[in-house]
């Protein structure tokens, strides 16, 4: 004779483990826009010598970081809700529910190694020794040596004059560091490098992240990582209830 109740629970799992397949397919696409799209705010802001040198090592290490940050926002609520929903299918399986509730922390998200800082040639001034001029006796000086900086005194003592100074310095500044910004997205834009930058960031999150295509790395990409898990824990759901 079939055991209803059997079958309804295999078939309850099976739709729970299709849910989760879903759910979790949702989250690392998502992810991956979020992070796709920030990375192109970055690269229009990089510096031409980071994003060239190493172009592989540029991406890389900004696209983890950026998935890493979309999904652990999500994973955590994601892991919870599911066991959620496990537990309340038989409370025979309280205890896997819990389990996998865990887990998030047995799951291995690619991270990039930090690319070394260029060190910084050039030592700091060293500090003048010796004794500290003294200022002396301010009534010692003649007083025509006084009339004749005193004009200096009161040109220098203007603050509208030295404020407006610095004003001009700033704009001078501003003026030489956007060229600057300018002359290098030209180049940038013209040697192609966005485009190829952008190409990278779409490999890295495809590879290491998505599993869609191959990559050099061992590790298995985090979405196959995520969906074994719902995967082992509908099998040990399916052995728990026979």
């Amino acid at each position: 004779m079939i055991d209803i109740n059997f079958l309804s629970r295999r078939q309850a799992i099976a739709e729970w483990r299709d849910r989760q397949y879903f759910a979790a397919v949702q989250i690392i696409n998502g992810a991956g826009m979020v992070a796709r799209s920030a990375f192109d705010g970055q690269i229009v802001d990089a510096d031409l010598g980071q994003s060239l040198w190493d172009p592989a090592a540029f991406v890389d290490n900004r696209i983890d970081a950026l998935m890493r940050e979309a999904i652990a926002a999500r994973l955590h609520g994601f892991l919870g809700q599911a066991a959620d929903e496990l537990r309340a299918l038989d409370e025979s399986l309280a205890s896997l529910a819990q389990a996998l509730a865990g887990s998030g922390d047995a799951l291995i998200m690619p991270q990039a190694p930090m690319p070394s800082d260029t060190p910084v040639s050039g030592e700091p001034a060293p500090q003048a020794s010796g004794p500290k001029p003294s200022n002396g006796d301010q009534s010692a000086p003649s007083k025509g040596i006084t009339r004749r900086f005193g004009k200096v005194r009161g040109f220098v003592s203007d603050n509208t004059l030295i404020h407006k100074a610095l004003r001009l310095r700033d704009r001078a500044a501003e003026g030489v560091s956007h060229a600057a910004d300018s002359v290098s997205r030209s180049l940038q834009d013209s040697t192609g490098l966005y485009s190829r930058l952008r190409r990278l960031a779409q490999e890295r999150v495809a590879g290491v992240w998505m599993g869609d295509t191959r990559s050099a790395s061992q590790q298995m990409p985090f979405k196959l990582q995520l969906i074994a898990l719902i995967e082992d824990t509908a099998h040990e759901a399916r052995s728990m209830t026979l």
